[in-house]
């Protein structure tokens, strides 16, 4: 492995920890933003919001698609939220 390979292994390595350490933040978080959400679920808390809001800004996609969860999030519960936002930092979405 040359060095530029290391430094870049590292800078991932760092930057996929700062991710997981936001998003166990998140999970803290108590205050709830949404009410359209199925009385059996408990909606999007602001935290979430406000991250994947972030998240979809800084994401390459199309407007169409940016639009598109933009929309689904205002009846997005807690847990879809946070697997959402999970798919979003691992790179599975």
């Amino acid at each position: 492995m040359t060095t530029e390979q290391i430094y870049a292994f590292r800078a991932d390595i760092e930057s996929f920890t700062e991710r997981l350490n936001t998003f166990a933040h998140i999970l803290s978080d108590s205050n709830l933003m949404v009410k359209d959400v199925p009385k059996n679920a408990e909606p999007i808390t602001n935290r979430q919001y406000r991250l994947l809001l972030d998240l979809i800004k800084k994401r390459k996609m199309s407007k169409e698609e940016k639009e598109r969860w933009l929309t689904e999030m205002e009846t997005m519960s807690k847990f879809d939220a946070s697997e959402l936002i999970s798919s979003f930092i691992m790179g599975t979405r």
